[in-house]
């Protein structure tokens, strides 16, 4: 991969996002298997040991080098500046990981913005018949809050959010609050790499939590966001401007041939379009408004 940091530490933050997207992976694999505590113990320990070995080896390296620091802080504030797609930052981990040795660590408007271009992100595969194929969710509800998108965006897409979970756990296991980077490298260099007693153990813990969590404020809780209302976890989805999650009026997400395609599904107003059942519309029924405004929509989307 191309280097563009200082000391090339861009390729550790690469290896520690790989790690923690590969456990990732194997603690959803182990979860329902035959000795799941055993298999997701043993994965979390060889996890957490392969970080922390790297991670004391960014340490030493930032540590000697303020270019480092200085390189991870810039990569937190372009991101927090934005534009933040995926031609700026291809991986949200890169971000998280490059937070743990920036000045200010890992915060919570950091990571509620990641959250927020994690969701955006989703979209394509949560509307997407091949998908999620909540195609309903292209229609946009008159009010500012939403509990049915809140459920079916998270729904949609909850691996990637159990791993965003994964990369903040351990994001906050490597930088300890109140702890510096030179005392962290100290620490690493006393237990030769070794991470803190227990913590093994505790993200074994962690994962079956993890696991469990299948709506947003809980996942926004384990993000570590704190006191963030109903309506406003609602407002992510539906959004300020509705950019979000790409439906904006102010930069529309989909392709003409896109839209065509949703004109062809949404011009048989004798049946109901909702998560890719076709169930003749009665009249009165609600769903026909749905239709007209899903139409609609098109047609905007092909005028752009």
């Amino acid at each position: 991969m191309d280097s563009r940091e200082p000391g090339h530490v861009d390729v550790l933050y690469h290896f520690m996002n790989t790690i923690v997207v590969q456990f990732s992976t194997n603690a959803e694999k182990g979860f329902n298997g035959a000795d799941s505590r055993s298999t997701l113990s043993h994965a979390s320990e060889k996890a957490v040991d392969a970080y922390f070995g790297l991670y004391h080896l960014l340490l030493c390296l930032a540590t000697e080098d303020s270019r480092i620091v200085a390189g991870a802080g810039r990569i937190v504030a372009r991101f927090a500046a934005g534009p933040r797609g995926k031609t700026h930052f291809a991986d949200l981990g890169h971000v998280l990981v490059a937070a743990i040795i920036s000045t200010n660590g890992l915060t919570e408007q950091l990571s509620f913005l990641v959250i927020k271009e994690a969701i955006l992100r989703n979209v394509v595969w949560m509307l997407d018949a091949k998908g999620a194929g909540f195609t309903e969710l292209a229609y946009l509800e008159p009010s500012d809050a939403s509990d049915y998108r809140l459920v079916k965006t998270f729904a949609a897409s909850p691996t990637s959010y159990r791993l965003l979970m994964f990369l903040k756990l351990f994001s906050s296991a490597a930088r300890p609050a109140g702890k510096t980077l030179v005392e962290m490298r100290d620490m690493l260099f006393d237990t030769h790499d070794a991470p803190p007693n227990g913590l093994s153990a505790t993200m074994a813990q962690s994962i079956r939590k993890i696991h469990e969590i299948d709506a947003f404020p809980s996942f926004i809780t384990a993000m570590g966001i704190r006191d963030m209302p109903p309506k406003t976890l609602s407002s992510v989805e539906v959004g300020e401007n509705h950019v979000v999650l790409g439906y904006g009026r102010e930069r529309p997400m989909y392709s003409r041939e896109y839209a065509l395609v949703l004109m062809g599904k949404c011009v048989r107003a004798n049946m109901r379009w909702n998560l890719g059942q076709t169930v003749p519309v009665r009249a009165g029924d609600p769903t026909a408004d749905k239709i007209s405004s899903l139409r609609s929509y098109a047609a905007r989307l092909l005028r752009v």
